[in-house]
């Protein structure tokens, strides 16, 4: 399915999230994006790590286990925090991942992992409308960029929001455990993230 110039891979995903009023035996034409509820946030919100498993194929136990190591990495630099930026995470564990996702300032925030060039990191916040769809009883996020964090304080987007990504959601079963994971299509590559759990 290719949405957006995102390209996302049906994977062997186990599990599934509702939307209201949603139907695997609706047609297709008549699905349409659809404000989150509830339970797709809850879904969502949390700090995430990315996996080395390739497009074509859901990561293995191993892979999932190693990006999981990573859960415990701050995404703010302790030794030169960005202005005003540690009051924006509503605790020290949503500052973790590779990406972080939490409500803040009445908006739903999405914090992404960047490097420095000093080889340190630093997140980059952004305010996202996020919508969601059921395809074929899969659940399909869509990331719309309003507006960013930039010395210390919120800027608007000029113009028109912008698409972010879309996103599959799923679990999948490692060791018998499900595991909340995304598969993010987003500028044409496609990564899968795993949520680290507390």
């Amino acid at each position: 399915m290719r949405t957006a110039g995102s390209v996302l891979i049906a994977l062997g995903i186990l599990g599934s999230l509702s939307l209201p009023g949603s139907s695997a035996a609706q047609p297709q034409a008549r699905q349409k994006f659809v404000p989150m509820n509830a339970q797709v946030e809850r879904f969502l919100t949390g700090p995430w790590v990315k996996t080395a498993a390739p497009a074509d194929r859901p990561p293995t136990d191993a892979e999932v286990i190693a990006a999981a190591s990573r859960c415990g990495e701050s995404m703010i630099d302790a030794k030169a925090p960005g202005k005003g930026m540690d009051s924006l995470f509503p605790s020290d564990a949503a500052a973790h991942g590779d990406i972080s996702m939490f409500r803040s300032d009445g908006a739903f925030i999405l914090a992404e992992r960047q490097e420095s060039p000093t080889g340190g990191s630093y997140p980059y916040p952004k305010k996202m409308n996020v919508s969601a769809v059921d395809v074929q009883g899969r659940i399909i996020v869509r990331f719309v960029s309003h507006g960013f964090w930039t010395n210390g304080e919120w800027i608007d987007q000029l113009g028109a929001p912008a698409l972010w990504g879309d996103a599959m959601l799923g679990d999948l079963d490692i060791g018998g455990m499900a595991k909340h994971m995304f598969v993010l299509g987003r500028d044409n590559n496609q990564t899968t993230y795993v949520k680290c759990e507390p």
